[in-house]
C-alpha cells in the first residue's frame, strides 16, 4: 500500500473526526468557556469528546486491525469494533450537548471497565512486572471514574430527591478516592522515570528536542501526587486537580502536538493516539475537579456541580 493510500484510508479520518467534534464542542459551549481558573473544568466537556471522536474514528478506519484485539471468546469481532466506535461518537455528542449524560456517562464508564476486565487486566497479570501494562489498566479505570463522576453530578443536579442525591454523592466519593490512588501511582512513576512523556506513564520517551525533559516529568509527577493527596483528604481538591488538568493540557500543547506535527507517517498513528489519550486524561481530570467542593474562605463548604 502506498503512503498516500495509508494516510487517507487509516489516518485522516480519526484526525478529521476529532477536529469536527472539537469545533462542535467549542461552538456549543462558547458561552460557558472561560479562562478564569475556577471555570477551567468546563474544558473537560471539550477535551473528552474530542478524544472520544478520535478513537471512534479509529474504530471505523482501522476496524479490520482493531477487531483482532477482541478476545476470542467474544463473537462477531468486526461488529463489536464498529459498535464501540458508534458508542464513542454517541457519548461524545451527549457530553457536548449535555443531554442524557446520566445514561451515556454510566454506560461509557462501564465500557472502560469492560476494557480493563477483558483486555488490559489479563495482560497486566500475565506481564505482572511490566509497569506500562499496569499503567494502561489503571488508565482505563481512571477514565471510568471521570465519566461516572460526570453522570453522578447530573443525577444530583437534575434529580433532587434526597435518596438520589445521596447515591450520587456516594458515587462521586468512590470515584474521587479511586482516581486519587491512580494519580498517586502515576506521580510516583513520573518521579522515578521523569524521562518519559508526562501524563499517563506510557512507554514513550520525551522527544530529544524537548528542553529540560526531566523537569517536565518531575513537575507533572509532583502535580499528580498533590492532586491524589488532595482528593484523598478532600481538601483543596478542586483547585489542585484543576491545576493538574492545566499542566497536562500544557503537555499536550507543548509536547504531544509538536510530536504529532513532526511524526513520520510510520509513527503518525502513535502520535495521534498520544494526543487523544493525553487530552482525554486532561479532560477526565477536569471532570473530576469540577465535582469537587468549592472551598470558601468564609462560610460553609458547598458542592457546586457543573452546569
Amino acid at each position: 500500500m502506498s503512503p498516500h493510500y495509508i494516510y487517507w484510508r487509516f489516518l485522516f479520518w480519526p484526525q478529521f473526526a476529532g477536529a469536527v467534534f472539537l469545533v462542535f464542542a467549542l461552538i456549543v459551549l462558547r458561552k460557558q468557556l472561560s479562562f478564569r481558573f475556577d471555570a477551567l473544568p468546563i474544558f473537560g466537556r471539550v477535551f473528552v469528546p474530542f478524544a472520544l471522536a478520535v478513537f471512534g474514528g479509529e474504530h471505523f478506519a482501522s476496524a479490520n486491525f482493531m477487531k483482532d484485539m477482541i478476545p476470542t471468546y467474544v463473537p462477531a469481532h468486526l461488529f463489536f469494533t464498529y459498535f464501540v466506535g458508534v458508542c464513542l461518537f454517541a457519548a461524545a455528542t451527549s457530553i457536548i450537548l449535555d443531554r442524557h449524560v446520566e445514561l451515556s456517562g454510566s454506560l461509557l464508564g462501564l465500557m472502560f471497565v469492560l476494557f480493563v476486565l477483558m483486555l488490559h487486566l489479563p495482560r497486566a497479570l500475565q506481564l505482572h512486572n511490566d509497569r506500562f501494562a499496569w499503567a494502561v489498566a489503571t488508565r482505563e479505570c481512571f477514565f471510568a471514574t471521570g465519566v461516572w463522576t460526570l453522570a453522578a453530578t447530573r443525577i444530583a443536579a437534575r434529580r433532587p430527591a434526597l435518596a438520589r442525591r445521596s447515591i450520587a454523592d456516594w458515587l462521586i466519593t468512590v470515584c474521587r478516592v479511586s482516581a486519587a490512588f491512580v494519580l498517586l501511582f502515576y506521580g510516583v512513576e513520573h518521579l522515578l522515570h521523569p524521562e518519559y512523556t508526562p501524563g499517563v506513564p506510557l512507554p514513550q520517551l520525551s522527544p530529544a528536542w524537548l528542553p529540560w525533559k526531566h523537569v517536565w516529568g518531575f513537575c507533572i509527577g509532583v502535580l499528580e501526587l498533590a492532586s491524589g493527596v488532595a482528593m484523598l483528604i478532600n481538601k483543596k481538591a478542586r483547585a489542585v486537580t484543576t491545576l493538574l488538568g492545566v499542566g497536562v493540557t500544557v503537555v499536550v500543547l507543548c509536547i504531544n502536538l509538536p510530536m504529532w506535527a513532526l511524526a513520520s507517517q510510520s509513527d503518525l498513528t502513535t502520535a495521534i493516539n498520544y494526543v487523544g489519550d493525553t487530552l482525554l486524561f486532561a479532560g477526565i481530570i477536569f471532570l473530576l475537579g469540577d465535582a469537587m467542593p468549592v472551598e470558601k474562605e468564609a462560610g460553609p463548604v458547598s458542592t457546586v456541580y457543573a452546569r
